[in-house]
């Protein structure tokens, strides 16, 4: 492929996604994501470590301990500053880029 066929290729793409997208946590927390941010192999032990098992639970969950678990297992400070970085992640992927 030339380099004018994967300009149009990534333009493409970069068109389609434009607008609002829901991103799951599993989408943009990949086992890739977690293995190299995080002390855990995936998003549900992640999750299982905390004793969140729902989204009512995520949802009711203290932001101040979820922010603390975040901090002490993984290379960010908050849960927010993780799930930005996979959602940059899983953007960049998405392009093509």
């Amino acid at each position: 492929m030339d380099d004018f066929s994967r300009l149009d290729e990534m333009a493409n793409r970069v068109h389609n996604f434009e607008g609002e997208h829901e991103i799951s946590f599993a989408d943009a927390l990949t086992d890739s994501f977690m293995q190299k941010n995080t002390t855990f192999p995936n998003v549900s032990s992640f999750f299982d470590a905390i004793g969140i098992k729902t989204t009512d639970e995520f949802d009711a969950f203290p932001d101040e301990k979820l922010n603390s678990f975040v901090s002490s297992h993984s290379n960010f400070s908050t849960f927010q500053q993780m799930l930005d970085k996979a959602t940059d992640e899983y953007i960049t992927r998405q392009l093509g880029f």
